[in-house]
């Protein structure tokens, strides 16, 4: 009988055969665990559309002010020129947490160069937002911000990427499955 849970991870059930990899040995070694790869894919989509619902509304909620100028795209729009920018920061997040995250259950080597491209747009939202906080509770909410789901989310960028090479075929077939 075929134990499905285990189809596909390469580990197998059975007299001499080793135990499924916990979840601490399987974050920092060479296995792979495709059943935990699609629910950390699945769990980056909904963090993906999470940020899709915060990025909404970022942009409808902050008026224009300051900054006005007539040829700025930001005027022409009617926003903030820095909510502006914070938007598009946070739309190319939300791309490239979606985009991990279906390569990710996916299987694909793309999952390396993604999630690597990923990485740093957090560190820069993290940081500009340190850097433009105007008052004290700003920057404490810039701080929480970063120290809660920005540097988290980059880390855990730069882990799938570091996990993902491991398996990634030659660079000729980036979008080969990983497992073969």
């Amino acid at each position: 009988m075929v134990d499905l849970t285990t189809l596909g991870t390469g580990v197998t059930h059975g007299p001499g055969a080793e135990p499924p990899p916990t979840l601490r040995r399987w974050l920092l070694s060479r296995e792979r665990d495709r059943r935990r790869e699609r629910i950390l894919g699945a769990v980056l989509l909904v963090a993906a559309l999470v940020l899709a619902g915060w990025t909404v509304y970022l942009g409808s909620a902050d008026s224009p002010r300051a900054l006005h100028r007539p040829w700025a795209l930001a005027t022409v729009l009617g926003m903030n020129p820095y909510t502006l920018i914070w938007v598009g920061i946070d739309v190319l997040e939300t791309l490239g947490l979606a985009l991990i995250g279906i390569f990710l259950r996916l299987g694909r080597a793309a999952t390396h160069t993604v999630a690597l491209l990923a990485l740093p747009l957090f560190l820069l939202d993290a940081w500009f937002d340190i850097l433009t906080s105007m008052s004290l509770h700003r920057l404490v909410v810039a701080l929480v911000m970063a120290a809660a789901s920005e540097v988290p989310a980059a880390v855990t960028c730069g882990w799938v990427a570091w996990k993902a090479s491991r398996f990634a075929p030659s660079v000729g077939r980036l979008a080969a499955p990983l497992g073969g």
